[in-house]
């Protein structure tokens, strides 16, 4: 709840400098990912399987994103929880969904909002030593957000969360 709250009461101009980098970074290595045959090309595979659909593209840009990093492109990416994949995975998604329903540029930076604290949240109670990957804390907050974007209330992104670590 207080993290809703805060992501929907603050002034954006004090949060708009890291969520830009988060975007403007983690979108340019995704989209090199896309552009070149890093990894295993799963970004790439399901655009080319299963359309640009924002849900396929959503879960393209992310895999494409972590490609590259784990292929080796030297591109810097904004972090989540200490990790670059978890950093793209509260972002890419999010970032696809806010431009596919044309929302402002304001409640984007309240849904990454929304997607990182929540995915930092979760992962506090995980601890730093488990056989938990940081990825699904990381999935959580971005579903988070993606209902957020969808006009979700507090109850919806709370079943959104639960939802996604009970598939796990």
């Amino acid at each position: 709840q207080e993290i809703l709250e805060f992501a929907e009461q603050v002034e954006i101009d004090k949060v708009q400098e890291i969520l830009d980098r988060q975007i403007e970074m983690n979108t340019n290595i995704a989209q090199a990912g896309l552009a070149q045959e890093y990894g295993a090309q799963i970004g790439r595979t399901l655009l080319e399987v299963y359309g640009d659909g924002v849900t396929t593209r959503a879960r393209a840009l992310a895999a494409a994103g972590s490609d590259a990093r784990m292929g080796g492109c030297s591109l810097p990416v904004v972090i989540n929880s200490g990790s670059g994949n978890q950093g793209m995975t509260v972002s890419l998604p999010v970032i696809a969904y806010a431009r596919e329903l044309g929302v402002s540029k304001e409640k984007c930076y309240r849904a990454l909002l929304i997607s990182n604290l929540v995915s930092i949240y979760q992962k506090h109670y995980i601890g730093s030593l488990s056989s938990f990957c940081g990825a699904v804390t990381a999935a959580g907050g971005c579903g988070a957000a993606i209902t957020y974007l969808h006009g979700g209330d507090y109850e919806a992104i709370c079943r959104t969360i639960i939802n996604t670590t009970a598939n796990v």
